[in-house]
């Protein structure tokens, strides 16, 4: 997002050289053109240097800049307008941005910004006239234009996340009819005929005929409106009796998943969370101590402090900052937003090395034990070096210890993959939680024991 920024910047400089030239011509340039560039100057201008960490100052900002400068696109180089020097100029300006975007913005970035928008309403449990009017828990922006907010519902109903698309429709449509948004083209009778639909497609076709019932309708087309009505009728008919008057609370609370639980705060009690604790570790330097945050005693699951030095940060931070992670609509896996994990593999060894050793010594592990990570190991302990934690959301979670782990930018979070048996149990391993505010970066490395020998160092017996 930062990137598109900056490529805009790109942008608004070519326009500004095609306006100039078109005009040095005396030929005119469309005020469609000049009114879209005044209008991307004043947005460059609010856009602060951390509005990418909102995930909605970001979607505005992409959908904006998508629709924006297609239009200006359209008037400036298409198919039946004159290929001009100026109008050449620009297009190859426009190939610069895109090439360093590594392609422009397509619908489908659109659907999965929105989308992720869905799931953190959903997963946090945001209120809907909170998240209408800007707020996001305590972080607020300037409020979505109605035609973002269209898009954001109508997106959710195409991906079948039928309560949400009926509570963001029902809000967008009493704002649209108290007039809250003046300057918009959205219909009323447009965002009507959609929720209607929704309405239809969960079982509930009297809610649609109420709708257009309202009061409220004077500005419905009229004929429209007595197709709809015929058609929710005839619906409604073919429904048994006993489902016809049938009436959903989208607004009573279901009890979330553990995991959703345990994305939004801690699920320990009050007496195990008091006997958690933080204290210092002796590490290989002399009169130098490590900070060690205990989350849970058995299995250990700590967040040590003051590992990584900021030049260590900075080298991880150049190793995956040069690779890039790009949605493809294959992957079957969900995946946190804003969350993401590199191997140590994609790290310059040289770094892993250095980090590897420190690690093996904070944990007292001895060098003799080091095996040859292969195939057929099985994995022991694993951590992750922290680059970039969020500034809200996106823990760590531990299911079967009912632990969240936030992710705190130069700390490292240790787990062990093993029970204190040594037996291997794939229950102990984490999931990531969607990010709020921000983004998170994590490199992860690990320990292994080579099945064949049976060698592995006791963890448990070595922990304070």
């Amino acid at each position: 997002m930062n990137l598109l920024r900056d490529e805009e910047q790109r942008l608004i400089k070519g326009l500004h050289r095609y306006i100039g030239a078109t005009e040095k011509l005396g030929e005119l340039v469309p005020e469609d053109v000049v009114s879209l560039l005044e209008k991307a100057e004043v947005e460059q201008q609010v856009l602060e240097d951390e509005f990418a960490e909102n995930p909605l100052s970001s979607f505005h900002t992409l959908y904006r800049i998508y629709h924006d400068w297609n239009e200006v696109f359209r008037h400036v180089w298409c198919d039946d307008c004159d290929k001009t020097p100026a109008s050449q100029d620009f297009n190859i300006t426009f190939g610069i941005a895109e090439k360093k975007l590594g392609g422009w913005i397509t619908q489908e970035d659109l659907r999965v910004a929105a989308i992720n928008i869905v799931k953190l309403y959903e997963m946090y449990d945001l209120d809907v006239r909170d998240v209408f009017d800007g707020y996001i828990q305590d972080h607020v922006v300037t409020p979505l234009p109605a035609e973002e907010l269209y898009f954001i519902a109508a997106t959710a109903d195409k991906q079948d996340r039928m309560r949400s698309a009926v509570v963001w429709f029902e809000e967008l449509y009493k704002r649209v009819s108290e007039n809250m948004y003046p300057d918009s083209s959205l219909k009323l009778i447009t965002v009507a005929r959609v929720l209607a639909g929704v309405y239809n497609k969960i079982g509930m076709p009297q809610k649609s005929i109420e709708l257009f019932n309202q009061n409220n309708n004077e500005g419905l087309d009229m004929r429209q409106l007595k197709r709809d009505v015929e058609y929710y009728t005839l619906r409604l008919n073919g429904l048994p009796l006993d489902e016809r008057t049938k009436d959903l609370d989208l607004y009573k609370k279901t009890k979330p998943s553990k995991f959703t639980q345990l994305c939004r705060q801690s699920l320990k009690s009050t007496m195990v969370e008091s006997k958690l604790k933080c204290f210092l570790r002796a590490s290989d330097r002399p009169f130098y101590f490590i900070k060690e945050e205990l989350f849970n005693k058995n299995p250990r699951i700590s967040v040590f402090h003051d590992v990584i030095t900021e030049d260590d940060l900075r080298q991880l931070s150049n190793c995956t900052s040069a690779r890039r992670l790009v949605y493809t609509r294959e992957v079957s896996e969900e995946t946190a937003i804003n969350n993401k994990k590199f191997g140590f593999y994609d790290v310059e060894q040289s770094v892993v090395k250095k980090l590897r050793n420190r690690m093996r010594k904070i944990l007292q592990i001895p060098q003799q034990e080091e095996i040859d990570m292969k195939r057929g190991n099985q994995r022991v302990a694993t951590w992750n070096y922290v680059i970039k934690g969020a500034k809200s959301g996106g823990y760590k979670v531990f299911m079967s210890s009912k632990t969240s782990v936030p992710l705190v930018s130069g700390s490292v979070i240790v787990w062990y993959n093993q029970n204190s048996d040594g037996r291997q149990d794939g229950r102990l391993s984490p999931w990531d939680c969607h990010t709020i505010i921000g983004s998170q970066t994590v490199v992860e490395d690990y320990l292994e024991e080579d099945v064949s020998t049976m060698k592995c160092f006791n963890f448990f017996k070595n922990s304070p």
